[in-house]
């Protein structure tokens, strides 16, 4: 509403959601509290989001660079919910098999995009929370068995028990008074959707740009979320 005061809800782990628009000075005290390290240029297993939830989030990313000077996204980047990274070297053939193995055993769903969240820290990582439903969390544990069978394993906030499913919406350069211009920005924009997840992907950003290496979709079945 209009004037009316804005807040900030500071979660567990390192994880900041805002339920309005945050506060500066919120942001500058609360900025090293993280104890997360977002990993960056890894190969992983994700589902790629596609309709408006996609949509948005590739508007997000033009408003951030447009406003801002953000590079949001690297080239080639697709919307996506990471389930599995790793540092490490993995057995590519292995991978994309079993990836497609997994989705022509898995369901279409949908569950609720709910809003902005921010993991602070270094580097601070602005993202669309998404609600962890028992069928996001069923994929999420499955994607990274697989992972870790024919790879590295992945950090510790992708285990079961820390895992938050996001959309990341900026990442790179993120200063405490840029991500609370960036909030402002985006908050005004954000309405509950809902993401439908159709899909598994292997992306690769080893090299700096966003490669799909492979994508499998979900055999065409519909389950409502729970």
């Amino acid at each position: 509403m209009a004037g009316s005061r804005r807040r900030v809800r500071r979660v567990r782990n390192g994880i900041v959601k805002f339920a309005a628009r945050p506060v500066r000075s919120y942001l500058r005290a609360r900025w090293t509290f993280s104890e997360f390290l977002y990993p960056v240029s890894m190969p992983g297993i994700v589902s790629i989001v596609d309709g408006a939830v996609g949509d948005y989030v590739r508007e997000c990313w033009q408003v951030l660079s447009r406003e801002l000077g953000i590079v949001a996204a690297p080239p080639g980047a697709v919307p996506h919910i990471t389930y599995y990274v790793t540092s490490e070297s993995f057995d590519e053939p292995g991978i994309l098999d079993a990836v497609a193995l997994l989705a022509g055993t898995e369901t279409t769903f949908t569950t609720q995009v709910t809003g902005l969240g921010l993991f602070a820290g270094g580097p601070a990582v602005l993202y669309l929370a998404v609600t962890r439903i028992e069928q996001l969390s069923a994929i999420h544990r499955r994607a990274r068995q697989l992972g870790e069978a024919n790879g590295g394993p992945s950090p510790i906030y992708f285990e079961e028990e820390r895992w938050v499913p996001h959309i990341t919406l900026a990442m790179d350069g993120l200063t405490p008074a840029l991500t609370a211009r960036a909030v402002e920005l985006l908050l005004p924009r954000i309405a509950p959707m809902e993401a439908t997840i159709c899909n598994l992907a292997v992306i690769d950003e080893r090299s700096g740009a966003h490669e799909v290496v492979r994508r499998c979709d979900f055999p065409a079945r519909m389950v409502q979320e729970q």
